[in-house]
């Protein structure tokens, strides 16, 4: 199933809205939270979401080199910003 839903992503360059959906949720930190700050919020993304956006970074690192100036050397691996 997830499989199938990254290939159809990358097929017809398209993502349904329910895999860009996100579940945003308050995790309590002490046992009676009084205050907001108690609560740690936290969000919760789509496997498959995560998956495509894994893949899409991992492919545009091989394009960076070809596209970045060699004086902007911040977006190319093993580069630094400061010279």
């Amino acid at each position: 199933m997830t499989f199938d839903a990254i290939i159809e992503f990358f097929s017809s360059r398209r993502m349904l809205k329910s895999i860009n959906s996100t579940s945003i949720s308050l995790i309590v930190q002490v046992l009676n939270p009084c205050f907001l700050k108690e609560r740690r919020l936290i969000s919760c993304y789509n496997v498959i979401y995560k998956i495509i956006s894994k893949l899409l970074a991992k492919r545009i690192t091989y394009i960076f080199p070809s596209i970045v100036g060699l004086n902007q050397t911040a977006f190319i691996k093993g580069k630094l910003i400061l010279s």
